[in-house]
């Protein structure tokens, strides 16, 4: 009855409600728990790091809102973006404090809750549910049953569910959770080979084995991208996808940027807009027509899919400054204090992949590249912000042995 309880929690703490915005019922728990266990809140592991950089997010927002004059309401929701993660990072530490065994079983209703909350409220979903909500639940509930309840036959099932996966994901034109479910799979299956390289043990003991391997992923991104330009440039592979996939996919791999720049344009508008105020951002829902446009040009130059003025306009549904990105948007939004945290939690998901227990974890592995990966190219809204932050949770605890502190 407890574990269903848990279950149900869950289910219901990813479900939305409008009050000043959207706010998950699961944020609303963390705060009544923060106000009832105000002498006895726990943290995380890094936890008091994390919420200095938080500190630093709200209070370099603060300041850009004062500086670009934003409107009280729209300053307001920037502002307590980063005051929301606090929230979540502290309320989930306090309330399953001592009650660990309940977390495998809260998390699964939070994984079916999310997809709840996209087949109830997301536009999108019906256009590909596997896409935009059931794709996502599917694997992080697959990874939660791998890591804590699959006692025999792991790799087997392992494999057949990641090559299941990824079929899916490529018929459904998701080839970014293609991509971060097979190398979580692949780094987990090989994870006893991988610690055994003489390469791999120098990284771990070496001072600067973060920035190595940082410098390792982006040479990984390069070599990726490449092969995606051979992939979608290959006429026998086009012709097994759906002709409007093919044609979208062709064209981003002949442009200029690239297969992945090329289908995320919203990344190179953001960094302009960022060099153009670098230290004290736009402001919060920062707008600015001329960046939108700007974004136009490169979706035109990505793929050809503005063909005049008319489809231009009608590709424009607000003047927000483009940024798909949560670091980008962070910047952008409150200049570069801003995103100290969001490269922090970069720091925190590369130097797992030198932590034994996250390398023998497939679920942690594929929440490490999942962060790195939505860090640089989704945006942050409502529901990344309650889901992100619940990965975020899990993912310091169990790296660490879920070692608490008290506040």
């Amino acid at each position: 009855m407890i574990n269903l309880a848990m279950f149900v929690i869950g289910l219901v703490s990813s479900q939305k409600v409008n009050l000043f915005g959207e706010v998950f019922i699961g944020e609303v728990f963390c705060l009544l728990v923060l106000i009832f266990n105000a002498k006895a809140i726990r943290m995380p592991p890094n936890g008091r790091v994390l919420l200095g950089l938080l500190f630093v997010w709200f209070f370099a927002q603060f300041v850009s809102d004062i500086i670009n004059q934003t409107e009280v309401v729209k300053a307001l929701k920037g502002m307590l973006a980063p005051v929301f993660v606090a929230m979540i990072l502290l309320g989930l530490t306090t309330a399953f404090y001592q009650r660990f065994q309940y977390l495998p079983i809260y998390l699964l209703g939070v994984f079916v809750g999310m997809w709840l909350s996209r087949l109830i409220g997301s536009e999108y979903y019906l256009s590909n549910p596997w896409k935009w909500g059931l794709g996502y639940s599917i694997a992080l509930c697959f990874f939660t049953w791998i890591h804590f309840y699959c006692k025999a036959g792991r790799n087997v099932y392992l494999i057949i569910g990641a090559v299941a996966y990824v079929v899916v994901c490529l018929v459904n034109s998701s080839r970014s959770m293609a991509i971060i479910m097979l190398l979580a799979s692949m780094m987990a299956l090989l994870s006893a080979r991988i610690k055994l390289l003489p390469f791999y043990r120098n990284l771990v003991v070496s001072s600067n084995g973060g920035l190595k391997l940082l410098f390792l992923i982006f040479l990984g991104i390069f070599v990726v991208d490449r092969a995606m330009v051979g992939l979608f440039s290959f006429g026998p592979f086009l012709e097994l996808l759906p002709l409007a996939d093919a044609a979208k996919y062709s064209a981003q791999a002949a442009s200029e940027w690239g297969a992945i720049l090329g289908g995320r344009t919203e990344l190179l508008v953001s960094l302009e807009a960022f060099w153009d105020s670098p230290l004290w951002g736009h402001g919060s829902w920062a707008e600015d027509p001329y960046y939108v446009y700007s974004r136009l040009d490169k979706v035109d130059a990505a793929g050809g899919m503005l063909t005049d003025l008319k489809t231009a306009e009608n590709n424009i549904q607000s003047f927000l400054i483009p940024t798909h990105s949560y670091l980008m948007g962070a910047v952008v939004w409150g200049g570069i204090f801003a995103g100290l945290f969001w490269l922090k939690v970069i720091s925190l998901s590369i130097s797992g992949f030198l932590n034994e227990k996250v390398m023998a974890s497939p679920l942690l592995l594929y929440i490490a590249i999942g962060m790195i990966w939505n860090i640089l190219f989704s945006p942050f809204g409502a529901d990344a912000r309650w889901l992100s932050s619940v990965l975020l949770w899990f993912y310091l605890l169990m790296a660490n042995n879920v070692s608490l502190r008290k506040v």
